[in-house]
């Protein structure tokens, strides 16, 4: 699952994000109810792998935000990540192969993130602000929670 949509919500998304918050809901309680029998689940929610379907996103991001595809690569998709690199499918093997042969139940009904960094606090307030104002829900735009 990617990791941004089981983090967040994105507009006119929603049976996919509800899809990827659902798979966290399912691997927490496979977790509980497997437990007895030492049953692991864990979800590994992943960064940007490119993967054909980012590779068909580039353009139409491009085209919707105004910009080069190559400025969707670098800002949009990995700007809040460490190094600027998409996710492997080896990082994500690697990162489902740790929780699941750990030794007990410590590691059960979690969520992995393998990203380069993609949700870390301090590296998303360095992200160029194409890819910050991409981040941001309407209510950390300027709209108040304890109302007007």
């Amino acid at each position: 699952m990617h990791c941004r949509s089981s983090r967040l919500v994105s507009p006119l998304k929603a049976p996919y994000v509800t899809a990827k918050h659902g798979l966290l809901g399912l691997a927490k309680v496979v977790a509980l109810e497997g437990a007895p029998h030492h049953v692991v689940a864990n979800v590994i929610c992943p960064g940007y792998v490119r993967t054909p379907l980012v590779d068909r996103q580039i353009p139409e991001q491009a085209k919707d935000l105004g910009i080069p595809g190559a400025q969707v690569v670098r800002e949009v998709m990995l700007g809040g990540t460490v190094e600027g690199e998409f996710t492997t499918t080896n990082d994500i093997a690697e990162a489902a192969a740790f929780p699941a042969t750990f030794p007990s139940l410590a590691l059960t009904g979690q969520s992995v993130v393998a990203s380069h960094g993609l949700f870390m606090e301090q590296v998303a307030a360095r992200r160029p602000r194409a890819a910050r104002v991409l981040s941001l829900s309407p209510l950390r735009r300027g709209a108040s929670c304890r109302g007007s």
